[in-house]
């Protein structure tokens, strides 16, 4: 969006009128998630005519890859957190502000995992369409209302595409030739799989030991395998290691998992873990891993870090990638020396010999700003030269601090409470 339209929207929100906590009251009772191949459509379900609004930073999203709705009579009867862990929103909060009237009004938070910005609007208070300038592939999201009034549409059109859950074919109904085996005796399992359901094998190996096994019915994988001689708990989680799934138990039930952190049970098993990160950001590292994995990410409370969750060895294996992936970029050392200048005779001679050398200088001192290029000789012949000046003691060198900018970031270079200079590495 253009600057000019920005400051259309911040007119028109500052003069859309209060909402009255007055309005029949209703409840939220259900989110529905639909995947697109081309992004999510979700839907915030009432019991009665819903009033939303736009409210804040809604045209896009914040630093941290928010947007908000304003419900204006809803109460929440869905909680106050909604996992939807699905590329590329992460999840939604609905939060009652502390000071509404009879606890009326919910504000809906979305998180994505990227930045993204409003590509159309049809709420109570705001109508708005700029899907003509729309780049198809960047990630953007609409907010309309249903038909009926009882619903808030919200759907966010992805930067990758996905296949619609019918075009994904599980292997096992393709006709793979499949066998199993399965033998148990003395407290010890021999087991032959080939192409064999994970359910289908768990099944066999619990009726065979007697014991209680439950896979969780997001889990569907593939096992070929051949194990001797193994007790149950080893054999389970040699199962779970080779498909990247978690494995627990309690009171005398194993449970297989997925790993997911998208209900208490799987929560419970799963590890988690905090990656920090030196050189790049948690949205430039959620962009290059794979595509499978972002189910297993979020974003961390700092720019510099990620959360995974999931089994011991995915983790591990995150882990590694993530370092692979986090390397310095091209960055280039500024070097400088803070020279204190108490008099205009000073200040002519200092530029005086800085317009005799090589150096090219630029400044624009009601900004800030000193630009350098072509130079070809080092700092500390520079400083030798100005302290020789013969200024009466007018004009000295403070400090030499230094500084490491990477490509495309800008840094700044502060001494005591001042900022002096603004450096940016330029391509």
């Amino acid at each position: 969006m253009s600057k000019p339209r920005v400051a259309v929207l911040l007119l028109l929100l500052a003069s859309a009128p209060a909402v009255a906590q007055t309005q029949f009251a209703v409840n939220i009772t259900d989110v529905a998630v639909e995947q697109l191949t081309n992004g999510l459509r979700i839907t915030v379900k009432a019991d009665g005519l819903l009033v939303a609004q736009t409210t804040g930073n809604w045209y896009q999203t914040n630093e941290d890859y928010e947007f908000p709705v304003w419900l204006a009579n809803a109460h929440s009867s869905v909680g106050t957190f909604v996992d939807i862990s699905s590329y590329p929103v992460n999840y939604l909060k609905l939060e009652t502000p502390s000071d509404s009237r009879e606890g009326v009004g919910v504000m809906l938070t979305v998180r994505l995992y990227r930045s993204a910005h409003v590509r159309s609007v049809d709420l109570d208070n705001q109508r708005t369409d700029w899907t003509w300038d729309w780049d198809p592939g960047s990630a953007a999201y609409d907010l309309r209302k249903g038909k009926s009034g009882r619903e808030l549409v919200i759907t966010v059109w992805s930067d990758r595409k996905e296949l619609l859950p019918s075009q994904r074919e599980r292997r096992y109904d393709q006709g793979l030739r499949q066998s199993l085996s399965v033998e148990f005796a003395d407290g010890l399992l021999n087991v032959a799989a080939v192409n064999v359901p994970l359910e289908t094998l768990v099944s066999e190996v619990a009726t065979r030991s007697g014991a209680t096994i439950t896979v969780s019915d997001r889990v569907q994988r593939l096992a070929t395998m051949r194990l001797t001689g193994l007790p149950l708990d080893q054999f389970l989680r040699a199962v779970a290691r080779s498909l990247g799934l978690t494995v627990t138990t309690a009171e005398g039930t194993w449970f297989i998992y997925d790993g997911l952190p998208t209900a208490l049970s799987a929560y419970t098993a799963a590890d988690s873990r905090e990656i920090r990160l030196r050189h790049i950001s948690a949205d430039r590292a959620l962009d290059l891993l794979p595509e499978f994995l972002v189910r297993y990410l979020r974003p961390g409370e700092r720019e510099d870090s990620i959360l995974a969750y999931g089994p011991t060895n995915l983790l591990d294996r995150i882990e590694a990638d993530v370092a692979m992936l986090d390397r310095p970029g091209h960055a280039v050392r500024i070097t400088t020396a803070m020279v204190e200048v108490s008099s205009d005779e000073a200040s002519e001679a200092l530029w005086s010999l800085l317009r005799q050398g090589p150096t090219v200088y630029r400044a624009t001192p009601a900004e800030g700003r000193l630009r350098i290029q072509d130079s070809n000789q080092s700092l500390d012949d520079l400083v030798l030269k100005i302290t020789a000046l013969d200024t009466n003691d007018k004009l000295k060198v403070d400090v030499r601090p230094s500084l490491r900018v990477q490509q495309g970031q800008t840094a700044r270079l502060f001494v005591g409470d001042r900022q002096f200079y603004q450096f940016q590495r330029i391509a």
